[in-house]
């Protein structure tokens, strides 16, 4: 019982270790170029394969699907976010997340995009 309550333990630690790696990660790619995929990935990549990973999760209800940034035909559509009122492709949807923060690195404030 104290060796299985110590696994849990260790599994949690280390979840917790790699968890804090990613963190990291994204605070430093804080305002390069690359910050922007890299919070995609970790957000509707990663994130989502670590919990479809979780096999009791998904016994009552359908496990989501992560979106892979590499596998998606992206273009660059400036029209599109005036379009707010057609339902997006996923595609669409990254390539708006993408550019939003390089939008919002452009300006100084809030108030400046609006």
């Amino acid at each position: 019982m104290i060796q299985s309550s110590q696994n849990v333990v260790a599994k949690e630690l280390e979840t917790l270790r790699n968890e804090s790696k990613a963190m990291k990660g994204l605070r430093d790619a804080m305002g390069t170029k690359e910050y922007n995929r890299k919070v995609f990935k970790k957000v509707f990549y990663d994130d989502i394969e670590h919990l479809r990973a979780v096999p009791e999760l998904w016994k009552t209800r359908t496990a989501p699907v992560s979106v892979d940034l590499t596998k998606l035909d992206l273009v660059e559509d400036t029209k599109l976010i005036e379009e707010d009122h057609k339902i997006w492709t996923i595609a669409q949807c990254a390539q708006i997340f993408l550019e939003w923060y390089i939008l919002c690195n452009t300006y100084h404030s809030w108030s400046d995009i609006m």
